[in-house]
């Protein structure tokens, strides 16, 4: 992927209305991705990949109470260190709390998503927080016989 261009839709919460806007990727060198997004909304970012450019854009957009309604929006999802570093992070599992996360929990960073499904960058972050602690808490604790 050197260059691709993903038409999104935007919700704004405010008013209940959705529009549709324009997301250019576009890889600068390796491990950084430039996103433009052309629309009402007029703003870019850089990342080390699609998920953490786009993160930058949504919290932008959030100041608006506007959200881009794709998967990366949703509060359960999360990319893989090997999705990032082959994929540029366009691959995102859908987590749960409490479940390592599986091959068949791979969803499509942009595919749509419905405005109920929208989270918060903040909500996102701590979702995963949440995720990351309950797994932790499942690992067995080793035994002194066992050190």
């Amino acid at each position: 992927m050197d260059e691709l261009s993903k038409i999104v839709t935007l919700w704004d919460r405010r008013n209940d209305v959705q529009t549709s806007a324009t997301l250019f990727v576009k890889r600068l060198e390796l491990n950084m991705i430039s996103l433009s997004m052309l629309g009402a909304h007029q703003l870019s970012a850089v990342g080390t990949d699609v998920f953490e450019a786009l993160k930058k854009i949504r919290a932008e957009l959030e100041a608006h109470d506007t959200f881009i309604l794709c998967n990366a929006s949703r509060k359960d999802v999360r990319p893989s260190a090997m999705a990032r570093q082959m994929g540029h992070a366009q691959k995102l599992y859908e987590v749960k709390i409490g479940q390592q996360a599986a091959l068949s929990d791979l969803v499509n960073i942009w595919a749509p998503i419905q405005p109920q499904e929208v989270a918060t960058v903040l909500e996102q972050e701590l979702y995963l927080e949440e995720w990351v602690n309950a797994l932790i808490a499942l690992e067995p604790v080793p035994t002194s016989e066992e050190q």
